[in-house]
C-alpha cells in the first residue's frame, strides 16, 4: 500500500532523523565501524593480507585506485537502487541529492506501508551484497579479493542506517505510513475513532461558518420588532383612527 498524499485519516506519529538525533547518529555510525572491523577480521582468515603484501604488494596503485573508483560508483548505484524500488512501488519520481560532509541520499514524497518501506530500505544492501558475494567467490585468492571484500564491507557498513530503520518498523503499529525525505523519515499512524469524530465535527463547523449569526438574526426578526416595523404599525393605526372619524 502506498499513497501519493497523506490520507485525512492519518496523523503524525514519529520521526527518524539519523542526522540530527545524536543518539541515533551514534548508534548507526558505531554499528558501521563495528561492521567494518568484523569484515577486516573475517577477511584476514580467508586471504591473509600480510602474505599478499609480501608477495604481490597489496597496496599497489592499481588496486587502490580501482577500490576508490568502485566505491564511488557503488554509492551512486546504492541510491539509484533505493529510487528504482520507490518508483516501481508507487510511480512517484524520487529525488536525489548530496549533503556535506558528503553523503548521498534518495527520497520521495510518496508514503509507503511498513512492508514496502522495508523493501525500499534493504534493497541496495541485499542486491549489492549478492553481487559482491558472488565476485568474492571468484576472486578469493589474491589482492583483488580485498578490493571486493572492502566493497562488501562498505555495502553492509554503509547500509547500517537502512538496517536501523528496518529494525524499528516492527515496533510501530501495523498500519503506519512512512515518508522518506532522504535525510529523515516521518511516520504517520491511523487516527482513532475519537480523533475522526472531532475532525468531522470541525469540518461541519467550517462548512457553515455563518450559521449561528443567521439564526440570531432570524430570532431578532421574529421576536424583537425593528424600528421600521414599529413605525409602519403606528402609521397604520393613525390611518384607521382617521377612517373611523370620517364615518357618518
Amino acid at each position: 500500500m502506498c499513497y501519493r498524499e497523506l490520507p485525512n485519516s492519518y496523523t503524525y506519529l514519529a520521526k527518524i532523523d539519523l542526522e540530527h538525533n545524536k543518539r541515533q547518529f551514534l548508534v548507526v555510525n558505531l554499528s558501521a565501524v563495528l561492521v567494518f572491523i568484523a569484515f577486516i577480521a573475517g577477511g584476514w582468515f580467508i586471504v591473509n593480507p600480510m602474505v599478499e603484501l609480501r608477495e604481490h604488494g597489496l597496496f599497489t596503485f592499481v588496486p587502490v585506485l580501482v577500490l576508490i573508483l568502485s566505491y564511488l560508483a557503488y554509492i551512486v548505484l546504492h541510491e539509484l537502487t533505493h529510487g528504482a524500488v520507490m518508483y516501481l512501488l508507487c510511480r512517484v519520481r524520487p529525488v536525489f541529492g548530496v549533503k556535506l560532509p558528503f553523503y548521498a541520499y534518495c527520497g520521495s514524497s510518496a508514503l509507503f506501508d511498513k512492508s514496502r518501506y522495508a523493501l525500499i530500505a534493504l534493497a541496495p544492501c541485499l542486491l549489492w551484497g549478492i553481487v559482491f558475494g558472488v565476485l568474492a567467490a571468484f576472486f578469493h585468492s589474491d589482492v583483488w579479493f580485498w578490493v571486493i571484500w572492502l566493497l562488501q564491507a562498505g555495502n553492509i557498513g554503509g547500509a547500517t542506517g537502512d538496517i536501523f530503520v528496518a529494525c524499528k518498523l516492527p515496533f510501530y503499529p501495523k498500519d503506519v505510513l512512512i515518508r522518506d525525505s532522504g535525510t529523515d523519515m516521518t511516520v504517520y499512524r491511523r487516527k482513532t475513532a475519537e480523533e475522526l469524530a472531532l475532525d468531522a465535527a470541525a469540518g461541519a463547523a467550517d462548512a457553515d461558518p455563518a450559521g449561528e449569526p443567521q439564526e440570531g438574526r432570524a430570532e431578532e426578526t421574529a421576536g424583537d420588532d425593528p424600528a421600521s416595523v414599529r413605525e409602519g404599525r403606528a402609521e397604520a393605526g393613525e390611518e384607521g383612527d382617521r377612517s373611523k372619524g370620517e364615518e357618518p
